[in-house]
Formats: C-alpha cells, structure tokens, sequence
C-alpha cells in the first residue's frame, strides 16, 4: 500500500493531439506487467468511444436518441454512455491498481455533468485509494479551471512524451546508515506502510526493471524484492553505485535516494531526455543551490573506473568526485530536493503529504 494519497498526475495538451491514444497503446503494452483501471475515450475512425481497463471493452459515447443526448458546443454524446462510464470508474475505485485513468476532465465535468459524480468520489476518497497512480486527462486550456474545480494543489503536469520514453535500468539506494534520522529512513512510514515500498509503486508505471541497493543486513526485508547487496562495507552510496555497475550490464543507471518523497517521475524523465552519455553523469541541481545531488541522478559505465579509483584511495565522496570530472547538470525547483535527514524534516513532510 502506498505511504500517502496516491501521486496524481495530468496528462494535458491541445486537443486533437493523441493523448488519449497514447494512453491507450501505452496501456495495452504494459497490460502484462500493470494493474491498470478506469476509463479511456479515444477517437477511433473518427468515432468517440469508451473503452474499460483492464478488459479494453469498447462502447460508443454516440447519443441513441435525442433524449439521451447531451450537448457540449457542437458536440453530442450519450448520457447512457457517461453513466456507464461513471459506474465503471466509481466500481474501479475501490479495487488495488497500479495506475488509475480517468479521460477526461472537460467542460461537461466543470459544470457538473458527463463523469463528474465518479471523479468527485474518486478525490474524496483519495486517503482510502488503493491506487498508486492516478493519471487524469485534461485539455490544457481547461488545466487550470479543473485544478481550482478539484482542489488539485499539487499535481504534475505530463504530456504523451512520457509514454513513450526509453528508461534504464533504476535503482534505489536504501542501505544508508541514517545517522541523523536515527532509525532507517527507508522504512519511514508517512502514513500507509514503509517508504521503500511506496517509492516502488509510484515509479512501476514508467521502469520495467526497478532495483534496490541494500546493506547485508537488509536482506530479510527485501527477500521478494530485485536487490543488489553494496559489495563494499560502510563506505556510502559509492559503494552502492559501483555495486549496480558490477551486477547489471546496462551502460546507464538511475539512481534515486529513498528520502526525497516529493520526486515525481516528470523530473527524472526530463533528466533521461537532457541526459548526456559522455560524460561520466546527468545530475540534478537544485537553482538556489550550488551544489548538485548525486542520488537523483543517471550514471554511466564510464564512471566505474573513476568511481573504483576513489574507492581504492579511500575518497568516498560522491560529490567531490563529481566536481571534478565531465557532469552534465539540470537544475529543478527546489522542492524537488525537499529530504528527509531528521525526526522534524520527517514530522514536516508527514503533515505537508497530508494534504496532497
């Protein structure tokens, strides 16, 4: 189960520009190894339809009659359709699903028709969602009406790209020794289970292949997990990276810390596309700091050598070692880089996700 309300995320765009078949085919692709619920309403051959996940059941979202027909502008549509597609989605709700749909959000839901009752349900009763993603569809001229409509404080804003992006290998280092926390950040609970774990669901969606950098003595509790034991004792997340390398035959790798519960996968999709293979890594920066953060990161192959090097010589420095060598940099906002280290940053961001 997740640590907090399920990550919302809308896919918007012009209108007329594939979002909604991109979800589709994007759906179809991964049905083997996703959990996928709700509604998607494409055009095919010119012709709205409805079609139900998981089963991709179809069904016409043309009026049968005048009296079932429901009009926005020059459009028609049929309110038997909206309220089959209602049912389904408010009955979806209440099941476990990797990623929720709802398409979409238009100017029928913003004056309380077409899907409106379901949606209303599904954000009401986020606290209670067994869903770990919810992606809602929403034209971009509509963005920020449906945000004000739905109380939606703080989603992320996607486009199709992200269906379509080729990801490497992620791993997610949860072996640190958490000093100034003073018990194991990885197993926080912010408020539905162990944060590892929720950190996972969240990002199953977008990576075919998900690891965890552990210690020896975390093994138990990722027994059913893909791990990678760090092969060097106590040294820090360098022993962690190398560790990967060694394991997996990949060229890159995305590493991510397992205490910044605010990442979304729309910053590490921009740092996979900004990404630069010539260098030893891709490394997010936060704009008011200088200094740039190792573990929301893409490393390269080229690295080890360094990386083997400094571990011999006993510098275990990620970001000593990085000041010194070919990094490509992308800066973020700063709440991208929101951690937790301590009791207090833990107690805030519990209550901030709170309202999410």
């Amino acid at each position: 189960m997740d640590y907090m309300n399920p990550e919302i995320l809308i896919l918007s765009g012009p209108i007329h520009t594939g979002k909604s078949t991109a979800l589709l085919n994007w759906c179809k692709l991964n049905s083997s190894r996703l959990r996928c619920a709700g509604i998607i309403n494409p055009s095919i051959y010119a012709e709205k339809v409805f079609i139900e996940l998981p089963t991709f059941e179809s069904f016409k979202s043309n009026p049968l009659s005048p009296a079932d027909t429901v009009e926005i502008g020059k459009y028609k549509f049929s309110q038997i359709a909206f309220n089959r597609a209602d049912e389904i989605i408010s009955k979806a709700g209440d099941k476990e699903a990797d990623v929720f749909i709802i398409d979409e959000i238009g100017k029928l839901e913003l004056r309380d028709q077409g899907l409106s009752s379901s949606i209303e349900r599904i954000l009401t009763n986020l606290h209670q969602s067994k869903t770990h993603v919810l992606i809602l569809v929403v034209r971009d001229f509509l963005l920020e009406e449906v945000k004000l409509k739905y109380q939606l404080n703080r989603p992320v804003t996607i486009d199709q790209s992200i269906f379509e992006t080729d990801r490497p290998p992620l791993v997610i280092m949860t072996g640190g020794q958490s000093k100034r926390m003073g018990q194991d950040k990885h197993s926080l609970n912010y408020g539905k289970g162990k944060a590892w774990m929720a950190l996972k669901n969240r990002m199953t969606p977008w990576f075919s292949n998900i690891h965890f950098s552990i210690n020896p003595h975390q093994t138990a509790e990722f027994l059913n997990e893909s791990y990678i034991v760090d092969h060097f004792e106590e040294i820090g997340p360098i022993g962690g990276i190398a560790s990967a390398f060694s394991e997996f035959g990949s060229d890159s790798i995305v590493f991510l810390a397992c205490d910044m519960p605010l990442i979304n996968i729309a910053v590490i999709d921009r740092l996979i596309r900004e990404h630069d293979k010539n260098g030893i890594a891709t490394c997010a920066k936060s704009k008011s700091k200088k200094q740039i953060e190792p573990l929301l990161s893409i490393w390269n192959r080229s690295a080890l050598s360094e990386i083997n090097l400094a571990i011999e010589s006993g510098s275990y420095s990620l970001t000593k070692l990085l000041n010194r060598e070919n990094v490509n940099v992308v800066e973020f906002d700063d709440e991208v880089f929101v951690n937790v280290n301590t009791a207090a940053d833990f107690a805030s961001i519990k209550e901030r996700l709170k309202g999410q």
